[in-house]
């Protein structure tokens, strides 16, 4: 099929596909669904094309506008927000409100899983988990687990060998202290709509180690935690639904000294813990990089900021962003009373760091609760999951 115009100027629909429509932005795409049916079916039920929604991600990540920076935030009258800010700074402009508003303001949002956002939800207040993409508008609310269990944690992850999202949940009795794992998975066909009870070999016995797991990471076709009370990494499966454990450095290892924090992320598509003492900052961070994944490989790096703390206490990792630039946000500064916040990007290849202005929004949103520690980079995408599939 070709595409005719009164030039008689022929474009073939896999040229137009493959070299145009993945450099272009969502909402572009989106806009274009009335002009055919295979533009509709493409950007509607683009799970069935995984080429052109894998490429399209892709050059999202290079695209200008293509990566954002997303930080929740309540506007006055109690509505839960998502604002934007591009990644080399500038003015937050809203994305996305959320369904549900002010139940969900103490859900922290998880790291940008291929495209999608997961907010957990509470027993205590009715309000359901959800996964949404904030570029197309799209969400899915997960079905309630019944009562009787405490609620923990939920996590979102990608499985990429079977293209499949899955959501895990840990439950915890409150008279026998066990643990219940349960998935629900998205799209598929066994889907089902349902949560399934598994049965994992949890990594160790009892609860406790679970409790103060850090944010996760999905990497690898697998969700990760740093576990503190063990100084490991634990991870989960997403295809073979069963935990495993990564081994930390032997050399010194990841050590937690006192008012210290370890910080889980991913960089360039490894693994990375950070640390830091948050009292005592002398202005550099320990940082291990797992360059190996199978035979856990750890090589070091110490991130410098020694020219750039004299204003603030410390600053906390946050994350990457597709350049391989770890996010960092300076602490000391975060104010209500700031019409800018800075943000920092250090490039472990160089040993460099560059600051971003963020402009915080005019009268109209209580600036006390924008939420800059759940920032995050977020890189659009067209993918949801089907309900169809």
């Amino acid at each position: 099929m070709l595409i005719s115009s009164s030039s008689s100027v022929n474009i073939p629909l896999h040229i137009l596909f493959s070299e145009i429509f993945t450099r272009l932005p969502v909402k572009s795409l989106c806009r274009f669904r009335c002009v055919s049916k295979s533009i509709q079916s493409l950007t509607l039920n683009n799970n069935d094309d995984p080429f052109f929604l894998d490429l399209h991600l892709s050059r999202s990540q290079t695209r200008p506008r293509g990566t954002t920076l997303l930080i929740p935030a309540i506007r006055s009258g109690n509505s839960y927000e998502i604002l934007s800010a591009e990644v080399d700074g500038g003015p937050l402009t809203h994305l996305y409100t959320i369904p549900g508003g002010y139940d969900y303001h103490r859900r922290t949002f998880s790291f940008d899983v291929n495209g999608l956002l997961f907010f957990s939800g509470d027993s205590y207040s009715n309000t359901c988990p959800f996964v949404c993409n904030p570029t197309t508008r799209q969400f899915l609310k997960l079905p309630p687990i019944e009562s009787g269990y405490q609620v923990i944690r939920y996590f979102l992850g990608f499985d990429p060998s079977t293209r499949i999202f899955k959501v895990v949940n840990i439950h915890i009795y409150h008279e026998s202290d066990m643990m219940v794992c349960r998935v629900f998975t998205l799209g598929g066909d066994n889907s089902g709509g349902s949560w399934r009870t598994i049965h994992p070999g949890f990594p160790f016995e009892g609860c406790d180690w679970f409790r103060n797991l850090s944010k996760s990471v999905c990497l690898n076709g697998a969700i990760h935690w740093f576990l503190e009370a063990k100084n490991v990494i634990v991870a989960f499966d997403l295809k073979d639904e069963n935990f495993y454990v990564i081994p930390l450095p032997n050399h010194g290892g990841v050590v937690q000294p006192r008012l210290s924090e370890t910080v889980l992320i991913q960089v360039n598509g490894f693994l990375a813990v950070i640390c830091y003492n948050y009292r005592y900052f002398s202005g550099k961070m320990k940082m291990w990089v797992l360059e190996d994944y199978q035979r856990h490989a750890w090589i070091n790096h110490i991130i410098d900021l020694t020219s750039a703390c004299s204003n603030y206490q410390f600053f906390r990792p946050l994350g990457s962003i597709p350049t391989g630039e770890i996010l960092l946000l300076p602490c000391g500064n975060v104010s209500s009373l700031v019409s800018e916040v800075r943000v920092l990007y250090y490039d472990m290849k160089n040993r460099s760091f560059r600051t971003i202005e963020i402009i915080q929004p005019p009268k109209g949103i209580c600036w006390y609760v924008i939420n800059y520690f759940c920032m995050t980079s977020y890189t659009e995408t067209l993918f949801f999951p089907r309900d169809d599939q």
